[in-house]
């Protein structure tokens, strides 16, 4: 399920959240949440329902997502529905599985990895030669 041993934060069926949920780790997901997840790596178990956007290093959907998800890999279970746009770096569709919106693949620099800070670059300085 997980390239790595990640023990998972749970948000059980009967939790609804609403707004913005970040995590450098993992959540299985088995409510619903209205809003913005930024993770790692997010699963949404069968009753997982999830109305907003998604951006993870991994996304296995096994429930319904009405929104953008964006990651750099995309498994769709065959209970899986999306209502919206994936963009992805791989992607898995099971037989069974339903999107009704664009797929597009990312490029690998357009991909947010959200496993390390994200760091701005600053210009190098010219240097100036003396006449």
């Amino acid at each position: 399920m997980f390239s790595k041993k990640l023990i998972p934060s749970l948000i059980s069926a009967d939790v609804t959240l609403e707004g913005e949920i970040k995590s450098a780790g993992a959540i299985q997901l088995d409510g619903t949440i209205n809003g913005q997840i930024a993770v790692n790596h997010l699963t949404i178990g069968e009753q997982g329902q999830v109305i907003g956007t998604i951006t993870a290093e991994e996304v296995v959907i096994k429930g319904r997502v009405t929104g953008s998800v964006t990651a750099t890999s995309v498994i769709l279970e065959k209970s899986a529905q999306v209502q919206g746009d994936i963009f992805h770096g791989t992607l898995s569709i099971a037989t069974g599985a339903e999107v009704d919106g664009t797929v597009k693949k990312l490029e690998t620099e357009n991909v947010t990895d959200l496993s390390q800070p994200k760091v701005e670059k600053r210009p190098t300085p010219k240097s100036q030669v003396a006449n």
